[in-house]
């Protein structure tokens, strides 16, 4: 191979392995989180990749809360791992992919009485660590954890 073919192939593979990946699904979502720390309500995105989601939600146009869910869950104050986010903001006792189930509209890996609806399902499990209510359908999901005070209300737009 000359030097003209290894280069180029060199910087295809470079430039070409460090672009962004568009995702597969985008959808426009009000999201609304009250807790003890953390308190917005505005416009951002849910983006669906080849093997994870990115929530993103913007005020003003400036980044406020982002989660993507390999890696950070990243507010105003920082970045922290994501069983870090849910033990400090939700309970210690749930697990840490439990944003990723919320936003993927999957049942949550907890004990619990399951309620399917006509377009979703209602889900509540209590105990003395946590008392959720989550309730799933095609235009909203609710999480509400009444002992921390933690509310996640994201309504789809488009």
């Amino acid at each position: 191979m000359t030097k003209v073919a290894t280069v180029f192939f060199a910087s295809l593979l470079f430039f070409g392995g460090c672009a962004s990946r568009a995702p597969k699904v985008s959808k426009t979502v009000f999201v609304s989180i009250n807790a003890h720390k953390i308190k917005f309500a505005d416009m951002g995105f849910l983006d669906e990749f080849e093997n994870k989601k990115s929530l993103e939600v913007y005020a003003l146009g400036a980044p406020v809360f982002k989660i993507s869910f390999d890696d950070f869950v990243c507010i105003d104050s920082g970045c922290m791992e994501k069983a870090e986010f849910v033990g400090e903001y939700i309970s210690k006792a749930l697990y840490g992919d439990l944003m990723n189930d919320v936003l993927s509209k999957k049942p949550l890996k907890v004990e619990s009485v399951f309620t399917k609806s006509e377009n979703g399902f209602i889900q509540e499990a209590k105990t003395d660590d946590y008392d959720i209510v989550y309730k799933v359908d095609e235009r909203e999901i609710y999480f509400f954890e009444k002992i921390s005070g933690f509310k996640f209300v994201a309504r789809f737009v488009d």
